[in-house]
């Protein structure tokens, strides 16, 4: 089980083209619907897959294996595979102004996903982690920090949602030394057995 700790170390090398291919993935959704007259707040699954899109091909161009996956909505997201993490980046939702983990919904493949199920079976070695990275724009512009979060179970209804971890993603982060990354901290930890949502 990866803790939040051994995850940054792990992530450490592509938090740069991580922070980059999201900011200009932004700002190519921001020029290309600006223009075209779309307005965000409608088109708003149509945005974010346009600046999900943009950014997995930077991810790919900067030699990543990364994929977008899933339909155009709320629940899509890029999928990256990189040093023993499956990192699934995408938004989360917001309920009354308040940011929470996405639900996996009913999909079986993101449910797995939750569970900590291998990605792909045939891998040989230790168990690969199962992180969720969150992002938001402002302005058109990528926040910080983002959300990276461990999640270890849940379905379609918000109280089946279960987490192990969740801890901040920074830019600064792919610069600190190996001792300042063990001083890292999660956020929240999360009970194991019956554990809350965010």
């Amino acid at each position: 089980m990866g803790t939040y700790q051994e995850v940054v170390r792990r992530l450490q090398p592509i938090i740069g083209p991580l922070h980059t291919s999201l900011q200009q993935g932004i700002s190519y959704a921001e020029t290309l619907h600006g223009p075209e007259g779309f307005d965000r707040k409608i088109d708003l699954h149509f945005w974010a897959h346009t600046a999900r899109r943009r950014a997995a091909d930077l991810l790919r161009e900067a030699g990543l294996n990364a994929e977008v996956e899933g339909q155009v909505s709320r629940l899509s997201a890029i999928l990256v595979q990189y040093n023993n993490v499956w990192l699934r980046v995408l938004r989360p939702e917001i309920h009354k102004g308040r940011v929470r983990v996405p639900v996996p919904g009913r999909s079986a493949t993101r449910q797995a996903f939750y569970r900590q199920d291998p990605v792909l079976e045939d891998l040989e070695g230790p168990a690969a982690d199962n992180i969720l990275l969150l992002w938001q724009d402002e302005a058109g512009m990528l926040r910080e920090p983002m959300t990276l979060v461990r999640p270890t179970g849940g379905d379609h209804l918000r109280r089946n949602l279960t987490l192990d971890w969740m801890g901040d993603m920074e830019l600064r982060m792919a610069s600190l030394r190996a001792a300042d990354l063990d001083a890292l901290q999660p956020r929240v930890m999360y009970r194991q057995i019956g554990s809350d949502s965010a």
